[in-house]
């Protein structure tokens, strides 16, 4: 991707909770979904911790499969997610559970519901 883009000026407080303290910089997108404006001095150490965590979560989880498909970077290189352990609700509502190759991993599911109850008229 290059060298990052950062923005000129530094925020110089928290954009999540206004500390002035232990400041960094903050992408504005994730690093893992190509995002390369970097905000100066915009997130607290604790901040950072927890944006930290919930983006790791999801980019080596819902989102890796977009991820891969989309050629998108890791600060991990090679790095690839074990299968995903899947359960399958059978007719008769019997649960079994099946391993999902990360390279059979569908980009889309799509799940059937019953509609809300308000739309049938019941409560």
């Amino acid at each position: 991707m290059g060298e990052a883009k950062r923005r000129g000026k530094e925020v110089g407080i928290c954009i999540y909770c206004g500390s002035t303290n232990n400041l960094s910089d903050e992408h504005v997108l994730p690093y893992g979904l190509g995002g390369d404006l970097i905000l100066k001095k915009a997130s607290c150490s604790v901040c950072a911790r927890e944006t930290c965590k919930l983006e790791q979560r999801l980019l080596r989880g819902h989102w890796w499969p977009y991820r891969q498909l989309l050629g998108l970077p890791s600060r991990r290189k090679g790095e690839q997610i074990p299968d995903l352990k899947v359960t399958v609700k059978k007719p008769d509502r019997i649960e079994t559970f099946a391993m999902l190759p990360m390279a059979k991993h569908p980009i889309a599911m799509i799940f059937e519901f019953d509609p809300p109850s308000i739309l049938e008229g019941r409560k």
